[in-house]
């Protein structure tokens, strides 16, 4: 799980760190309407600058001894996953040690109330029960930000003893409304941080003046700032502005104040007005003065609208009324050219230490373009990598359209997740402008985000000219860079070869490198690689790296710490890899999760029919007919025609279930439509899956000369060369096809490789094979018996739960094999049998008489006479259901003796019996072919070790014993005449010999 990346700079600490208190007092009645408030989850402190709004919080929360997060808000914070960011390691600093937290990307944005409820939730488990956290400047906000939506959400939330305080010079944004509307928030206004006589004599006293004084200060109207900057005068014998003009009085008061500066001190605390903030070697560095570390400790000492923060290094900012003052003196006296010479080198010692958003507006301000484009090019890199692609996206398209074009490859970078088509738009002319330049690096790395849009786009057909840059550029894109490089590369080009061009040289080497960027959960890019990997895995057959990623995916989504939109890209992925590898139940349980996500999010109404897509899959791969067919409906309902995605698996899937609930017709109208749906989507694994679906239908309804086509069509396709996943499903297909049409030597030519591949890369399943009725059963007999990968058919056969065919032989992996030629022997394949228990005896009995009649039935009625011959009817035939419940436990299961029409009979389908072998081989001698008997007779002697039970006492197995005996006595016979007629008088001899005796 990826972290929030830690603070840059000192001055990106210093955002985070409360003011450190100079002359202050503490304002009793102010402290005791704070105090009031303690029920309302947040305060909004709303007033104009110098109304002493930091300085009451913070005297307050010291007084109160609160546990605070301090967090000046600033342009920057527009960018979510910023906001976020700095909330993370406010909490880390307050817990002490790094925390383990989910990284905030572009998932977190369509539903931002919900993923900053999250992340409270996650932060509440790392921080003490009570806490305050103060967003200062919270007018740097813009009023219609969705994050002002989302915080007015949380207040609601917030448990008893957490409070958050709003300072702001703007009362609360329309989002507020509810939350003031419920309680949740409270605000106080200016007209009650005005000073009252009281508090100006206080005021007065602090600063160590004549308490006569506090008359003279009536001008200041009560208003913190005046009060302070008059203080620091001669307020009796100032010539003062009108009352209630309060910028011109702070102007005025705070020019008496400088003008006791020098001009070097003047001019050094107006070069340090250019920065948001600054530790003491920035100030030095920019204003050059020697004493600016002093000049700022003694302003901060004096209360000089100069707060202090403690950190690594002290950081010291100005109040914003004091910073314009010293600005806008700068200004009006200076040349316009000094003035921009100061921005710029602002700008550029704000850069060397990582403040890139405030110096790109330094930068703008004197219309320095060529220099901004620079920094941002230098900085975009670490935007990327941070997540911060909506600060990126802004700064950029702040730029002059000429700046912008020269940054169209970063620009399109950030619109990948919101806009792809523009995006695409923005890195086919970065792409150009690269190859003009002869840069390769450059325009790889277009070619990929490309990719990586049209891939979104759906557009798969017009990736053929990013896969030839790729080609191109075969040896550059080969070199590995570092993870935020490879994250911009990688995702891109591992989507295109996959889905387009998966026989690609670089398919497998950018598969590897993919696996190992995994862990950048919310890295851009990463909505594509956690599938492009997957789908490749699987078709190269590489399960066992395949079982890691899906490991991964099963213990982040159950964390349940992603976003809503993360989580249904993690569970579409694990559902469709899970349905196709058979693991059944946790596919259908993921679907579940799934439908569950978009009944729950509103942001996910969107995916109501993916949601729906992936239950039907993970119905078909189990099997459940009426659940596919209920979730069909439901996606059908609200499938919308212009949705490419989901009605291209709609459709696919709709042939499926028409195969599975036997639908012959409708499943080839389908399945072909499917084909010509495919050939147009550019999606090369999509077209060949539906080649071999149009040729499953076709054989499965015995139109043999479509289905041949169709399959010469799939072997030859590109996709078929090296999709070890599709040479197993595939090869099941064309064998069952050669099957249907009674052509068993060509199904064993394409049953065997098809086998091979499954042995080699551990396939043992595929939703399509198993929905057209018994034909992995019968497949599975074929193998087994011929030999053809034995483990393979038996794992085939265990894993799936498939019923034995007619033709399954004795090396199919029953669920219970009895002999009863000879001496009575029972074998059950997942629990020994017990045969010595006394209430045993009776249950075995009636196995006996079953065995001894193999797969055919009998009558209730005549297996309770055989039995009980000296019950009544109904006592009887109660003592036979009794027995028949045991039997069946004892078996393993009620399928495995079934009741039919008041007929029993071992189930043909889970039970091997010799007798019933026997039969079936005495069948077959009958009608074989003269140059198949000797082997058929062979096998029948090799059963017919001995009569049946021959200690057998009931009559009518006696009765039995003697008719099979003499139905093998005829056959042999029988077929050993065929032997004699066709000149094979050896083979006919071996058959004469006599059988065991009765």
């Amino acid at each position: 799980m990826s972290t929030q990346p830690a603070a840059r700079v000192p001055a990106a600490l210093a955002k985070l760190s409360p003011p450190r208190l100079g002359r202050a007092f503490d304002r009793q009645r102010l402290f005791a309407a704070l105090d009031g408030l303690a029920d309302y989850p947040g305060v909004w402190i709303a007033a104009p600058p110098g109304a002493g709004k930091t300085t009451l919080v913070a005297t307050w929360l010291r007084a109160r001894d609160r546990r605070t997060l301090w967090f000046q808000v600033d342009a920057g914070d527009a960018d979510a996953p910023t906001f976020v960011a700095s909330l993370d390691r406010l909490a880390a600093a307050a817990a002490g040690r790094p925390l383990d937290l989910p990284a905030f990307g572009a998932d977190d944005l369509p539903d931002l109330a919900g993923s900053l409820s999250r992340r409270l939730r996650l932060l509440l488990d790392h921080l003490p029960p009570e806490w305050t956290l103060v967003l200062d400047n919270h007018q740097d906000l813009p009023p219609d930000h969705p994050l002002h939506h989302a915080i007015a959400r949380v207040l609601g939330e917030l448990p008893r003893g957490v409070e958050w305080i709003f300072l702001s010079r703007e009362p609360p944004p329309p989002d507020y409304a509810l939350a003031l509307a419920r309680q949740h928030l409270a605000v106080l206004d200016a007209e009650a941080l005005r000073f009252d006589e009281a508090e100006t004599r206080d005021l007065v006293r602090l600063h160590g003046r004549p308490e006569a004084l506090a008359a003279a200060l009536s001008a200041a109207e009560g208003w913190a700032a005046g009060l302070t900057l008059m203080l620091l005068g001669s307020p009796a014998d100032a010539v003062l502005p009108a009352p209630g003009a309060r910028q011109r009085l702070f102007d005025f008061l705070a020019g008496e104040v400088l003008r006791s500066m020098s001009a070097a001190e003047q001019r050094a605390l107006a070069a340090i007005a250019y920065l948001p903030s600054a530790t003491a070697t920035l100030a030095q560095k920019v204003s050059g003065h020697p004493n600016a570390a002093a000049l700022l400790e003694r302003l901060a000492a004096s209360s000089l609208f100069t707060d202090r923060r403690d950190g690594p290094e002290r950081t010291y900012t100005f109040h914003a009324l004091f910073s314009e003052l010293l600005r806008r003196r700068f200004e009006a006296t200076a040349a316009p050219e000094e003035v921009a010479v100061l921005r710029r080198h602002a700008a550029a010692a704000l850069l060397q230490t990582g403040e890139a958003d405030a110096a790109l507006r330094l930068l703008a301000e004197v219309g320095a373009w060529d220099e901004a484009e620079a920094a941002l090019r230098g900085a975009a890199p670490r935007y990327v990598s941070e997540g911060r692609t909506g600060a990126l996206l802004r700064l950029i398209e702040a730029l002059p359209a000429e700046s912008r074009d020269s940054l169209a490859y970063w620009h399109g970078l950030c619109l990948l997740d919101r806009e792809p088509a523009l995006a695409l738009s923005r890195l086919v002319l970065a792409h150009e402008d690269a190859e003009k330049a002869g840069d390769g690096a450059a325009a790889l790395a277009a070619a990929a985000g490309a990719a990586n849009a049209l891939v979104s786009l759906g557009r798969l057909p017009e990736l053929d000219r990013w896969i030839a840059v790729l080609t191109r550029h075969a040896d550059r894109a080969a070199i590995v860079g570092d993870d935020a490089a490879e994250m911009r590369l990688v995702p891109g080009l591992l989507a295109a070869v996959v889905y387009h061009a998966p026989w690609h040289d670089l398919a497998e080497p950018l598969a590897d490198r993919a696996e190992g960027l995994l862990h950048l959960d919310a890295a851009l890019g990463q909505r594509l690689l956690v599938g492009s990997l997957a789908f490749h895995l699987l078709w190269r057959g590489h399960v066992d790296r395949l079982d890691r990623v899906l490991r991964r995916i099963d213990a982040l989504a159950a964390q349940g710490r992603a976003a809503p939109v993360t989580m249904m890209r993690w569970l579409g992925v694990s559902v469709s890899v899970k349905a196709l590898l058979g693991r059944n139940a946790e596919a259908l349980a993921d679907a579940e999760q799934a439908l569950a996500l978009v009944e729950a999010e509103p942001s996910l109404a969107g995916q109501r029919v993916a949601a729906e897509n992936m239950a039907v899959f993970a119905a078909l791969g189990a099997v459940e007919a009426v659940r596919a067919r209920r979730h069909q409906d439901r996606a059908a309902a609200a499938l919308h025609p212009a949705n490419a995605p989901d009605r291209t698996a709609f459709e696919h899937q709709r042939g499926m279930l028409a195969l599975l609930e036997d639908d012959r017709p409708a499943a080839l109208r389908l399945m072909r439509a499917a084909v010509a749906s495919a050939r147009g989507s550019g999606f090369r694994m999509r077209e060949h899956i539906a080649l071999i679906a149009n040729a499953l239908a076709a054989a499965h309804t015995d139109a043999h000369d479509e289905a041949r086509d169709l399959l010469d069509e799939v072997f030859a396709h590109p996709f078929h060369a090296i999709c070890r996943w599709h040479h197993w499903v595939a090869g099941c297909v064309a064998a069952y096809a050669a099957l249907r049409r009674g052509d068993v030597p060509d199904a064993l030519d394409h049953l065997r490789p098809a086998y091979r591949v499954a042995r080699d890369c551990g396939f043992r399943h595929g939703p399509m094979l198993f929905c057209c009725g018994d034909m992995m059963a019968r497949l599975a007999a074929l193998a087994l018996e011929h030999g053809v990968e034995p483990q393979v058919a038996q794992d085939v056969v265990l894993r799936n739960d498939l019923k034995a065919p007619p033709e399954a032989g004795a090396a199919w992996p029953w669920a219970l094999r009895i002999r009863a030629l000879g001496a009575f022997e029972i074998e059950r394949t997942d629990a020994p049998l017990p045969s010595s228990r006394k209430e045993s005896r009776r249950l075995l009995e009636l196995l006996r008489l079953l065995a001894a009649h193999g797969s055919a039935s009998l009558a209730q009625e005549r297996v309770a006479d055989a039995l009980w011959p000296d019950s009544d009817g109904d006592a009887a035939r109660n003592a036979l259901d009794n027995a028949l419940h045991r039997l069946r436990k004892l078996l393993g299961g009620d399928d495995r003796v079934l009741l039919r029409q008041g007929a029993l009979q071992l189930n043909p389908q889970r039970c091997w019996t010799d007798v019933g072998a026997l039969e079936a081989l005495l069948a077959r001698l009958e009608t074989c072919p003269t140059g198949e008997v000797a082997a058929h007779g062979a096998a029948i002697l090799a059963l017919y070790r001995a009569p049946l039970l021959p200690d057998e006492s009931l009559p009518v197995v006696m009765e039995r014993r003697a008719v099979l005996h003499r139905r093998v006595q005829r056959g042999l016979g029988q077929a050993a005449d065929r032997l004699t007629r066709a000149g094979l008088a050896d083979s006919a001899a071996r058959l004469r010999e006599p059988l065991p005796g009765l």
